[in-house]
């Protein structure tokens, strides 16, 4: 934060506090900091708004930014296509915020995906304070996958997202991936196992699939990065409910990252549907393929 603009200055605490340096402190060793004279007289309202930070500098993906609750302005590059996160200067801090989402797993096709479970959704990883150095940072943005397909993984920063596992035809079991995918309908077993785990220094969030609602009813739900994926046959759906993404306000507000997709709904209709949560990442529903994955990364610009 910089020195406040008006009013009364503490050396220790406003000048000392921004700015540093060496015991015991004097005024003289900040000439020529930022605003202040480089030589002469130094008064205490010569440091009004000065501040020690620089911000990194840096390219990829689409920009924006945000204030944050201290005032802070927060930079923010999202990839949704493969590229290249190139720092020309760290500044001050430099580190960063990420957050990775797989690409989402598809639901079987077989049947039109009447008795299909529903598509896992991507693995998230979830990273702060990560240094950075002046280089550019290869950015994987993980596919979704066709119907009944497992979903590819996203990277960035050496931890990998994996892509979300495939929903299970009928009777068939859910794929493992990053979030599981669920189980086929007409069928009670398990569904497929979320393998999502800590990657490169970042958090791994993945959950499992649901498993079937047995027989005429119709497939679990796939899991979501923030939710296991939901049994079939349960709470009156026969197809279960696709797991929710994963919270992260990474851009400044909270999204849930990677839902999981719902089962199909069997001989005896009704289905929950998709978890909660944006598009990135989410696993497909009854016999649609799952969506893209994301990269987002931030920092303090100001």
């Amino acid at each position: 934060m910089a020195v406040k603009s008006s009013g009364e200055l503490s050396f220790n605490t406003d000048i000392v506090g921004e700015w540093g340096g060496t015991a015991p402190h004097q005024l003289s060793e900040y000439y020529g900091s930022d605003t202040v004279p480089a030589s002469g007289e130094i008064k205490f309202s010569d440091f009004y708004g000065t501040t020690a930070f620089t911000p990194i500098s840096a390219t990829g993906g689409s920009t924006s930014t945000y204030t944050d609750g201290e005032g802070n302005t927060i930079k923010v590059h999202t990839f949704t296509s493969s590229g290249t996160f190139t720092v020309s200067d760290v500044g001050t801090i430099g580190t960063v915020d990420v957050m990775v989402a797989g690409g989402g797993g598809g639901s079987s096709n077989q049947y039109s995906g009447l008795w299909s479970g529903g598509g896992g959704g991507g693995g998230v990883l979830i990273g702060s304070d990560k240094s950075v150095s002046a280089q550019g940072y290869s950015v994987t943005i993980g596919g979704g996958a066709g119907a009944g397909g497992t979903g590819s993984s996203s990277s960035v920063f050496g931890g990998t997202a994996n892509g979300g596992g495939s929903g299970g035809g009928e009777g068939g079991a859910g794929g493992t991936g990053g979030c599981g995918g669920g189980e086929g309908g007409n069928h009670t077993g398990v569904g497929g196992s979320g393998n999502q785990g800590s990657s490169g220094g970042m958090t791994g969030y993945g959950t499992n699939g649901g498993r079937g609602g047995g027989y005429q009813y119709g497939g679990g739900g796939g899991g979501g990065a923030g939710q296991v994926g939901g049994d079939g046959n349960v709470g009156g759906n026969s197809g279960g409910c696709g797991g929710d993404g994963k919270s992260s306000s990474i851009t400044g507000s909270s999204v849930l990252y990677a839902p999981g997709g719902g089962g199909g709904n069997g001989a005896r209709g009704g289905r929950c549907g998709v978890g909660s949560g944006s598009s990135y990442g989410r696993g497909g529903e009854a016999g649609v393929g799952g969506n893209s994955g994301v990269v987002i990364i931030s920092y303090r610009s100001a």
